[in-house]
């Protein structure tokens, strides 16, 4: 090898290292993403009432020396609402405002996010996480009423008890009892309503779910319902409570009349043994014994409704004659 070559040899291996160093550190230091910071690093909405509409910021900063461009957002709900900025130049900040909806949002934590892409940065987006908490800004209570098994026609006490939960003064507006009951909101300065009132079960048996509605003074919060359970029994009396002619056919009323008390279903006879007759009138049986009854007589006249499902009503019929 000559002089020449040698000499052109010893320059060219250290500027080889050179430029290969400066390369591999440049890779080396070359970011793993998009130089987009986010102060502060979440969404905080903290405490939002269950309905409303509420909002939080972040401010992004480009931190490169090159414009960055959010190109896109991924959101995990459609509840949340936000407006991207336009290119972002080097050193500068922007804010990034998000509002959520609870409107259809379950009560509790809220945990989700959104992911901004940025473009040159396909497979590196920056995620944002959103927390925060959904709360009742009125509560009922008790949300569910369980009244038990009522007696058509029989009254209950029913009391209810709202809460503001920002502990502002509150008015009910309106009440939309179920039918049966009358609801009186004592409203005061505060932000606790007691309701109280009296229910009358209905006239027809079986099990219910009835559903009281209240309305306040402030449009902005939600109409909130609780739930009345009860099951209803038909339960009739009679008075007398049975049809007795005596001990002696010459004492012996010519009629005896029983009245029915109960629900102001119809009724109807169903049975009545060939040793008497009866009749209705209203909610009265007038019963009468036949000339060829028999001195003793242990039996009964049975009555209905037009509901095969309701039970039916025995009325005891005696007489022991001594001759």
């Amino acid at each position: 090898m000559g002089s020449f070559a040698r000499q052109a040899l010893y320059v060219a291996v250290p500027l080889a290292l050179v430029v290969g160093g400066l390369v591999v550190r440049k890779l080396l230091t070359r970011p793993v993403g998009p130089s987009l910071s986010a102060t502060p690093d979440t969404f905080a909405l903290g405490n939002v009432a269950e309905g409303r509409k509420v909002s939080a910021s972040v401010t992004l900063r480009n931190t490169s020396s090159s414009p960055l461009e959010i190109t896109r957002v991924d959101k995990s709900c459609d509840c949340t609402d936000l407006t991207l900025p336009g290119p972002i130049a080097p050193g500068q900040s922007v804010p990034l405002k998000l509002t959520i909806d609870t409107t259809a949002q379950r009560r509790g934590a809220i945990n989700k996010a959104i992911v901004l892409h940025v473009k040159g940065w396909p497979k590196h987006p920056v995620t944002l996480p959103i927390h925060g908490s959904i709360y009742d800004e009125l509560s009922i209570t008790p949300k569910t009423q369980n009244l038990g098994t009522l007696i058509c026609r029989e009254k209950h006490p029913v009391s209810l008890t709202l809460t503001r939960l920002d502990g502002k003064p509150l008015t009910v507006r309106k009440v939309e009892p179920p039918a049966g009951l009358a609801l009186t909101p004592k409203n005061t300065a505060s932000s606790t309503i007691t309701l109280s009132g009296i229910f009358t079960a209905p006239e027809v048996p079986g099990e219910f779910q009835e559903t009281v509605t209240l309305h306040t003074d402030d449009a902005a919060l939600p109409i909130i319902t609780a739930r009345l359970d009860f099951t209803v029994k038909a339960v009739y009396t009679l008075v007398p409570r049975f049809a007795h002619f005596g001990l002696s056919r010459e004492k012996a009323p010519k009629e005896i009349r029983v009245k029915i008390n109960g629900p102001s279903t119809p009724l109807k006879l169903l049975s009545v043994p060939p040793t008497l007759t009866a009749k209705l009138e209203g909610s009265t049986v007038i019963i009468m014994r036949r000339p060829d009854a028999p001195k003793r007589l242990v039996t009964e006249i049975r009555l209905g409704t037009q509901n095969p499902q309701q039970p039916q009503i025995p009325i005891p019929v005696y007489s022991f004659f001594s001759k």
